[in-house]
């Protein structure tokens, strides 16, 4: 008798036990997923209003703050080309000066002149730019401007024979075009006939 009586309390304490936990998961899960409530338009309207008017302050906040930071690279890219500049410019007061004296003689201004484009290339060696060399070279229509075509019984078709004015690159950019003049090759009869034509033409 006691053993049973045992039992059927162990039965009851579970029992008891279990529903206890099933009322406490019940609780949690309508905490958790919550009774839906009714939402006014109006406010829902106005919630969104105010979120789309803090993203576009925040997006006008940012659009500010990156041209602001343009600005003020363009200015220390400035200044930094400056910078480079400034010892060649001293160079070239001293070479105008000692020109205007009365004892300036020619080798003095070489060698001043001479000073001055040394310096013009370390400068732009330092800012990563360098001359186009195309004399000799294959015309490049990316590079090269070509204002003249000659012709040549020296230089093959289609090669620079001079350069009229320096191209520069930074790297792999291209800052000017060197202005050249292209070989057409050797002049033959039939390129004199087309010359004729085109005159009259």
């Amino acid at each position: 008798m006691g053993k049973k009586s045992d039992k059927k309390q162990e039965e009851l304490d579970e029992n008891i036990a279990e529903n206890v936990v099933n009322e406490e998961v019940e609780s949690q899960e309508t905490e958790d997923t919550g009774e839906k409530k009714e939402v006014d338009p109006q406010e829902k309207i106005a919630d969104l209003q105010n979120a789309v008017l803090r993203a576009k302050a925040d997006f006008d906040n940012f659009r500010k703050r990156t041209q602001r930071d343009l600005a003020d690279a363009r200015a220390y890219s400035k200044m930094s080309t400056v910078e480079e500049i400034l010892p060649i410019f001293d160079t070239f007061k001293m070479a105008m000066q000692a020109a205007n004296m009365d004892n300036a003689d020619l080798n003095t201004l070489l060698a001043g002149l001479n000073m001055i484009q040394n310096q013009f290339t370390q400068s732009f060696n330092a800012l990563g730019v360098s001359e186009v060399d195309a004399t000799g070279k294959d015309f490049d229509p990316k590079i090269h401007d070509a204002v003249v075509e000659q012709f040549s019984e020296d230089i093959p078709t289609g090669k620079v024979i001079s350069q009229q004015r320096s191209g520069y690159m930074m790297g792999e950019k291209l800052i000017r075009a060197a202005t050249v003049i292209v070989s057409k090759g050797p002049e033959t009869s039939e390129s004199e006939e087309q010359e004729e034509v085109t005159e009259e033409s």
